[in-house]
């Protein structure tokens, strides 16, 4: 685990002004394969930890705390006012966790609003750096926990998978997460067969002003009816296809229809990667795409464009949007034969929408770290 060059280099800007850091902590984005939106209704999905990461330099000082934002405002996505690093000092304050001072830099490498998870990033991020800084003996499940509480203080209502792909992954492997009861496993990701790509739109959401967390009060209130009906309170696991005819919404029914199809697909994907069948996952990552965009809808125009031009000019066997939706990136199983000219299909997006399209290779990473001295040298 080592610094980005990009890192590298605001470290060493930082230490020309404060010296070195007490420590120096690396908290990764995230992409996940399959499984989206079914994080906080108990379904189980497919995350893993991805290269580009946040990067926070910590150091003990005598009096007040002190954050500094090398590159960006890494808090940019948070317009709450007060800002999402102190909400976290005020759940572990709460916790009865008792912080002396201290200095923060942070940097990063995740696009923010760009649906890689960079507020989960942010969070575990510094609980983790006041943890070892002030040596607190918080488990790893104490800051998944703390993490998602002050997430979920400044209005953004998700599951616990960001929080559990920052802190758990493992290099080379997915995380295939139980988001019933938070137990999880290994899948093992052979570099050579899955090779991952991230598009980016260059659309950016803003979670909080976007209709994410109207997705998920529909989807309580279509779970109410079904309980209802049914006479008890039901799991989202209880719901079956034919039940679907019970709501009397049409929009409820697309958005139970995105959940009940969506952990199908998750077991699907899981059994094609233990197989190494890459066709069968390529058909789960197209199936979800359709389901993001037609049932749960939360795509946005320029990934659905693009996605269906990487599957047709064959730069993908499989893609879809990923992350919470309405901007952001699109993850993408990366087709090594691709004979199309990857510079028109950028231009071809340009023309299309005013906007430039990137891309970046990804792979399965390590979780959250500390970067030793020794890295640095």
């Amino acid at each position: 685990m080592a610094l980005s060059i990009n890192a590298w280099a605001k470290f060493r800007s930082f230490r020309e002004k404060y010296g070195d850091p007490d420590l120096i902590v690396r908290a990764p984005g995230r992409a996940n394969i399959i499984g989206e939106h079914v994080d906080y209704c108990g379904g189980t999905v497919m995350p893993f930890a991805i290269q580009q990461s946040m990067y926070f330099f910590f150091s003990k000082v005598n009096a007040g705390n002190e954050y500094i934002y090398l590159d960006c405002d890494a808090d940019s996505e948070h317009s709450d006012g007060s800002g999402l690093l102190k909400k976290l000092e005020a759940v572990l304050l709460k916790h009865q966790i008792e912080l002396g001072n201290f200095r923060v830099a942070i940097t990063s490498d995740i696009p923010i609003g760009g649906g890689l998870s960079s507020s989960s990033a942010l969070c575990c991020g510094f609980i983790y750096g006041l943890n070892e800084l002030f040596q607190k003996d918080l488990d790893k499940t104490d800051i998944i926990r703390y993490a998602s509480a002050a997430e979920y203080g400044v209005g953004v209502k998700g599951g616990l998978m960001d929080q559990h792909a920052v802190v758990f992954s493992k290099a080379n492997k997915a995380l295939y997460l139980d988001c019933n009861d938070h137990s999880f496993g290994y899948l093992d990701l052979d570099p050579e067969l899955f090779q991952f790509e991230l598009w980016d739109t260059g659309i950016r959401h803003k979670l909080m002003e976007s209709k994410y967390n109207n997705r998920r009060e529909t989807l309580e209130l279509a779970m109410e009816e079904l309980s209802m009906h049914k006479g008890r309170k039901l799991d989202y696991n209880e719901v079956k296809p034919e039940d679907l005819s019970v709501l009397k919404d049409p929009v409820y029914r697309l958005r139970i229809r995105h959940v009940i199809s969506e952990r199908k697909r998750a077991t699907e994907a899981k059994r094609a990667i233990e197989t190494k069948d890459i066709k069968v996952l390529a058909q789960q990552l197209n199936a979800s795409h359709e389901s993001l965009r037609d049932n749960y809808e939360v795509s946005w125009k320029e990934a659905d464009w693009l996605q269906a031009k990487l599957i047709e000019h064959g730069f993908s066997l499989g893609s879809r949007m990923v992350g919470g939706g309405f901007g952001g990136h699109l993850i993408c199983l990366k087709n090594k034969n691709a004979a199309y000219d990857e510079q028109e299909l950028l231009c071809a997006y340009k023309r299309q929408f005013g906007i430039e399209a990137t891309k970046r290779e990804v792979r399965a990473s390590s979780g959250i770290g500390l970067i030793r001295s020794a890295e640095l040298l």
